[in-house]
């Protein structure tokens, strides 16, 4: 079930976490690369791919688990 995705910073609502980049932007106040899991990686460039599997990687501990 997606939930909604708000700015850190100021709170806005970004919409539904599903519909949302893995590395989103908040229009309000300008605050970019907000770690959204769930979100999709179909625009990042290499990147900003690496860069949002670190932030997962931080967040998760150390390592991402494979199953």
């Amino acid at each position: 079930m997606a939930s909604n995705l708000q700015c850190p910073n100021c709170h806005e609502d970004l919409g539904k976490d599903t519909e949302c980049d893995a590395l989103a932007y908040c229009g309000n106040c300008c605050e970019d690369k907000i770690y959204n899991e769930y979100g999709h990686t179909d625009d990042m460039d290499d990147d900003e791919i690496a860069e949002f599997k670190a932030m997962k990687r931080k967040r998760n501990g150390s390592r991402i688990r494979r199953w």
